[in-house]
């Protein structure tokens, strides 16, 4: 029987000391939900129903039984009782006040009614998930459920179900989450994950077919499950229940159809010290900073606290879980925070993370660093989980030897963050709720200038740009933003490197390309250095068309001047680079505006700057006059015919493969700004200060129309 056993003795015992018989008559409340915690009660005769509000919805939970113990342990901070009590019949009860039981008994109470609380817990859980997926569902529906459904737990790395299990039963989820496998037995590989507040299993139920995947619980889990008999039962008393199982099952073949899907998925990141002062004073900036917001934080002090200050080892271990799940419903982004002296609470942490966030200093060294982190490396969840690395540097002026860290570790993104800099901690909190901005700059020769007088637009209104991508000439002017550089800064360079000398000027035979590009690769040189991409102030990635596999090619790490160099390489214009024995060549070719590859890489907003030609090029011509009948015109004074040059059929080619990708990559950014840049072609980098200055004042008119008007409230 529920909520019998350990501390049964202290109960009895203070009941002979201190009791007091207490009436309550039918229909009515010994005590509603949200009244003052300061009174045990035992059932002495009668019936009674706790009962649990969510909202305006109240249902019964559990029947109460004489003989029977209900109270609530004290948390601190939680001074009001989370469930009432509701007599069914004239009832007598034995009440005895929390004040009057032996201080050092206390814990031993409490875990009396850790059942109690679990299943209660649970309870709250299955209102939760329903309110908040159909807020019009009926007190009378949830009363079913809980009476009708099966009540389940996994455990970690638990599988619930294998491909060719019967389906004879259907679930939601509640609390934790759930990878998705397919595949053979010996080739499985994961194809998608389940969250608190879904149901599935339900496409096997009705088509009465065998699994077809493996589920395995990323962590601990709570479940309830619908057979076929349950389901149909529930299904005609309340009809809406199959039209919201079908809506489900729409939502889920949607998002699984839409591979840069929008929707907000919940996450649990653990933010990890791996270090002394620099690591530890970058969380606690951290946390003053999320404290204030509207994200989860959770921190061992603060936890423990909530338990009467007592270790996390001495916690009962389902009852602090119960804890966090219940904090972790109220929001999408849960963020913890441990360090690796806390063994027992980073094990907790890491059970419930789907993300580890590495603060290491630059200083310690990563062998150091790797070998702090071997007491964590065997576990199940350390394994799975996405791994990403915060370096915290005396100055980002002079990042070096990134790729090792990388390589030894593992990581494929990372951060850097020069300490003691307030500005770099708030840009860390914004990567980690999701709030970070991911600029992405699009090609189009010269008319990419404009992209920079935008950049100076968001710089003045307080616009933090935390990402940046780019193809072609938005490579290059994204990889100045990356180096931290202003807009000014950036400005200047544009002058040097292409007003005051035309980087496309050491024409040549064109048996490879028109230029030979050697004066192109000179200033690319001196613009960038040799850092490497890796090292960047901020994250950075450039787009190239690899044109040896017809495949496109991602640039995150290496050098960045050569990164960009195959970027701009337009086909028949600038030389390939050759990498590796390939040929690397423009990436508009592939993906002249990449949306789609910022938005696998950052989960917050992207605003997205397109200063390709807009306008259709179309002629009255019949047919293409012959290269004498254009010069006898010429001779002649007489109006050319308007026909593209080789160099212009060059570059337009250049993004016509890319066009439809273009379109749609569009459509998946939250800011998409396209100034108007007209009588401006790709080459015409003399005109660099005007185009500058249009894109100055279209960013200018597209921020005062309210746009971006949250990312200023966020950086003002």
């Amino acid at each position: 029987m529920l909520w019998q056993g350990q501390g049964i003795e202290v109960l009895e015992q203070s009941a002979s000391l201190h009791g007091v018989m207490v009436n309550c008559e039918k229909a009515h409340h010994l005590f509603a939900q949200g009244d003052l915690n300061t009174t045990l009660y035992r059932l002495v005769s009668g019936s009674a129903v706790l009962q649990l509000r969510q909202q305006d919805t109240t249902v019964n939970a559990l029947d109460l039984q004489p003989g029977q113990w209900v109270g609530q342990a004290i948390l601190a901070g939680e001074e009001n009782l989370g469930f009432g009590l509701l007599c069914t019949s004239s009832c007598l009860f034995e009440s005895v006040d929390w004040s009057l039981i032996d201080k050092a008994k206390l814990d031993e109470v409490a875990v009396h009614f850790e059942p109690l609380h679990h299943r209660l817990h649970t309870i709250r859980l299955v209102l939760q998930t329903f309110l908040r997926s159909y807020p019009n569902v009926s007190a009378e529906f949830l009363q079913e459920l809980i009476q009708s459904a099966h009540f389940s737990y996994l455990k970690e790395n638990q599988t619930l179900f294998e491909p060719g299990d019967s389906a004879q039963v259907m679930y939601f989820l509640l609390s934790g989450k759930i990878d998705v496998y397919a595949g053979d037995k010996d080739s499985l590989r994961r194809v998608g994950e389940i969250f608190h507040g879904e149901a599935f299993g339900e496409m096997s139920l009705f088509s009465n077919q065998v699994r077809t995947v493996r589920l395995v619980a990323t962590r601990s889990c709570a479940l309830i499950s619908l057979d076929r008999q349950q389901f149909d039962r529930l299904s005609v008393e309340f009809p809406w229940l199959s039209t919201y199982i079908v809506s489900s099952l729409i939502d889920r073949i949607k998002k699984q159809s839409e591979k840069n899907s929008r929707k907000v998925k919940p996450v649990n990141r653990l933010v990890l010290e791996c270090g002394r002062d620099g690591a530890h004073d970058t969380a606690k900036q951290l946390k003053s900073i999320l404290w204030q917001s509207a994200f989860g934080v959770f921190s061992e002090e603060e936890v423990c606290r909530k338990f009467a200050y007592r270790q996390i080892s001495d916690i009962n271990h389902a009852t602090l879980i119960d804890h966090l799940d219940a904090r972790e419903q109220d929001n999408a982004i849960n963020l913890y925070f441990s360090s690796l002296d806390a063994d027992d609470w980073t094990k907790i942490c890491l059970e419930r993370a789907d993300e580890v966030w590495l603060l290491a200093e630059e200083s310690h060294g990563v062998q150091n660093l790797l070998a702090w982190l071997s007491k964590f490396s065997q576990m199940f969840s350390w394994q799975k989980q996405r791994k990403h690395l915060v370096l915290i540097h005396p100055r980002v002026a002079h990042i070096s030897a990134t790729s090792q860290w990388l390589d030894v570790l593992g990581i494929r993104q990372h951060f850097h963050l020069q300490q003691d800099s307030r500005l770099d901690v708030e840009r860390l909190s914004r990567y980690l709720t999701d709030q970070s901005l991911g600029l992405v700059l699009g090609g189009g020769g010269a008319r990419g200038f404009a992209q920079i007088g935008i950049f100076k637009a968001m710089q003045e209104a307080g616009v933090n740009v935390d990402w940046v991508g780019g193809t072609s000439m938005g490579s290059i002017m994204g990889g100045w933003i990356a180096l931290g550089w202003n807009s000014e800064q950036i400005i200047v360079a544009i002058r040097r490197f292409f007003v005051s000398v035309n980087p496309l000027g050491d024409y040549t035979l064109p048996m490879i390309s028109l230029s030979k590009s050697q004066r192109l690769d000179k200033l690319l040189h001196e613009g960038f250095g040799d850092i490497q991409i890796e090292e960047l102030p901020l994250p950075f990635f450039c787009v190239s068309s690899d044109m040896s596999t017809a495949e496109e090619r991602d640039h995150e790490r290496g050098v960045l001047w050569r990164a960009i160099r195959a970027s701009v390489s337009i086909p028949g214009v600038i030389a390939p680079v050759i990498d590796g024995g390939h040929y690397l060549v423009d990436g508009g070719l592939f993906n002249n505006l990449p949306c789609d590859l910022m938005r696998q890489r950052n989960r917050g907003p992207i605003a997205a700057i397109d200063v390709s030609p807009e306008e259709d090029y179309l002629t009255q011509l019949s047919e293409v006059p012959s290269p004498w009948q254009l010069l006898v015109n010429k001779l002649l004074g007489r109006e050319q015919p308007k026909v593209p040059s080789i160099l212009h059929t060059l570059l337009r080619s250049s993004m016509l493969a890319s066009a439809q990708r273009q379109k749609a990559n569009r459509e998946m950014v939250d800011y998409f700004i396209q100034p108007r840049i007209e009588n401006v072609g790709m080459l015409d980098f003399r005109q660099a200060q005007r185009i500058i200055q249009i894109g100055y004042q279209e960013g200018l008119a597209y921020l005062q129309q309210g746009h971006m008007a949250s990312l200023v409230s966020q950086a003002s």
